[in-house]
């Protein structure tokens, strides 16, 4: 995930929005061993998000999150749904 940010802010992205990274549990969708603890990396992406954000804002790249139950809605924004546009018309 870190790597994923890193190189969008690289390559000129202004909004960066996180689908698929709620990190309310520690299996996956389709697993029949679904868990309702955390994911093990949450500590370790909200502290990097929180040291990161100053410096994103400051070159103004926003990340967000595009789903508000999503145990980062705290630290990122959610993403606006509504603001989405269809680029192919």
């Amino acid at each position: 995930l870190a790597d994923a940010i890193q190189i969008a802010s690289i390559i000129g992205y202004k909004k960066i929005v996180l689908v698929g990274v709620d990190l309310g549990s520690r299996g996956h969708f389709f697993d029949n061993n679904y868990s309702n603890q955390f994911h093990k990396t949450l500590p370790w992406i909200s502290s990097a998000l929180k040291l990161w954000r100053d410096d994103l804002i400051a070159r103004d790249i926003s990340v967000e999150i595009y789903n508000p139950n999503s145990m980062l809605n705290n630290i990122l924004q959610v993403y606006d749904k509504k603001s989405f546009k269809n680029n192919r018309d």
